[in-house]
């Protein structure tokens, strides 16, 4: 089925992309995903020529919820990603702004169980973001705290890794992860910051 959607993050874990994206007509977020066993992210050579904010046509070949990543859709990779030629304002993310937060809303960053998990990404309007980076070289780890009632999440997005400035306000997509963050580590799902769009007015 041919669906048009919109990118809104292009974060990379182990060599691919993990891509949140919004269907306009169904006005819902969803994961495009290369394997509906896994949940595997999409491989980089499908992606270089989109950006965030741009609308994509996708082949869904079906749904594949996992239990802790709900809005999973496995596509079709030999459409691929095809741009519509179409750039979507920011402000599309009013539209998902603090929609039932259960999940994301605390301050810890991460949750213990999935069980009963009836979403698993959120968008969420901030104001008066600070990071906070530790570690040395390879290893270096930076978290992200904001003026919400969410606090405290790693980041997937490597241009803000580092960051040495406040952002005063915009919009977080907050993810959960491959389920390797919880088996490997064995005491919860980690919560990350996928994309940060900072307001512009």
């Amino acid at each position: 089925m041919k669906k048009k959607v919109v990118i809104l993050t292009l974060s990379e874990k182990w060599k691919k992309k993990c891509i949140v994206a919004f269907d306009r007509e169904e006005k819902k977020l969803l994961r495009l995903v290369s394997s509906p066993e896994n949940g595997d992210g999409i491989p980089l050579k499908y992606v270089n020529d989109i950006q965030l904010l741009d609308e994509v046509e996708i082949d869904v070949i079906s749904s594949c919820p996992l239990e802790h990543q709900t809005e999973n859709i496995f596509i079709n990779l030999e459409f691929g990603l095809q741009k519509t030629g179409i750039i979507v304002e920011c402000t599309l993310l009013d539209i998902y702004k603090n929609i039932d937060t259960t999940i994301f809303g605390d301050t810890d960053y991460k949750i213990d169980s999935v069980t009963d998990l009836s979403h698993s990404i959120e968008i969420v309007k901030f104001t008066e973001m600070y990071f906070e980076n530790n570690g040395v070289g390879n290893k270096m780890k930076t978290k992200v705290r904001f003026n919400c009632q969410h606090k405290n999440y790693s980041l997937t997005d490597s241009r803000y890794y580092c960051c040495d400035r406040s952002i005063r306000s915009g919009y977080v997509v907050i993810s959960l992860p491959l389920s390797d963050d919880y088996t490997r580590e064995g005491n919860g799902y980690y919560k990350f910051i996928s994309a940060i769009y900072e307001d512009t007015q």
